[in-house]
């Protein structure tokens, strides 16, 4: 076993702000008790999971099991890129209990709809006219094993706007995309590689790093979403636009300097 394995870790995400915090070294129902029971001194905990969790793996029954009487409710799914009209069915069932804790396996449309009921709770905003969005603390855990229920897919999520990028944003994208990659090829070898799975997990925090040094995010990832309406998953949006994306910006000549730059290095 790794030795990252043996003991939890938590620190901050990122170096430059103190949340979120980042989590791992230890099963996610073990990690989520001692967070929601010592960080966060929560008894009544609301959990939001994806529809495929509790039909395809055991994980949704072993989290409730762990948390015990602390789970007052548990929401089964949002739709991709988080409808508005379902955050506000959640929020007929949340206003009620008096929830302390939201806790979402996963990522994506799931915990984008734990952000949306958590301003709406913090707001007093039960109906879809008052809600909006506000960045909000966070703690991650990262449980390589999680990722082996997770199908595989063609996924591109361009962070950043080229020409808007900085050095700080340059170098942690690169840094994270060089370790992604490797881990990306590894688990193609081998699915069980718990090691390939945590080294993907991390080097996506590092990427995400740089979208959080201040530079704005791309045109794909942002015009993808307005793709959520024709069906298309939260994941292949920017795969669909960023060829479009790409020509655009080949076009107006954006970041052909900092191209140039990096062929030269290389």
């Amino acid at each position: 076993m790794a030795s990252w394995y043996t003991g939890e870790t938590t620190r901050p995400a990122f170096n430059n702000k103190p949340t979120p915090l980042l989590s791992f070294g230890r099963p996610f129902p073990e990690t989520c008790l001692k967070q929601v029971q010592d960080r966060f001194k929560s008894s009544q905990d609301f959990i939001i999971v994806s529809r495929s969790l509790p039909k395809n793996t055991p994980y949704v029954e072993d989290i409730k099991s762990v948390l015990g009487e602390r789970v007052i409710h548990i929401h089964v799914g949002i739709s991709p890129h988080t409808p508005v009209p379902e955050i506000v069915d959640i929020l007929a069932v949340v206003k009620p209990l008096n929830i302390v804790c939201i806790v979402t396996p996963g990522a994506g449309s799931i915990t984008a709809g734990a952000k949306l009921v958590r301003f709406a709770i913090a707001n007093d905003a039960w109906a879809e006219q008052g809600i909006g969005y506000k960045e909000t603390r966070d703690s991650t855990n990262l449980q390589p094993d999680f990722a082996f229920w997770c199908k595989a897919k063609h996924t591109f999520e361009p962070g950043m706007d080229p020409d808007l990028s900085n050095n700080d944003g340059d170098a942690w994208a690169a840094r994270g995309l060089e370790k992604l990659i490797s881990g990306l090829l590894r688990c193609k070898h081998d699915l069980k590689d718990l090691e390939a799975r945590h080294l993907c997990q991390t080097s996506v925090v590092e990427v995400m790093r740089a979208v959080s040094s201040g530079v704005p995010l791309g045109a794909s990832h942002a015009i993808g979403h307005q793709l959520g309406p024709l069906n298309v998953g939260h994941g292949e949006t920017s795969c669909i636009l960023l060829p479009a994306v790409c020509k655009f910006n080949a076009r107006k000549s954006t970041n052909n300097d900092w191209q140039e730059k990096q062929w030269m290095f290389y």
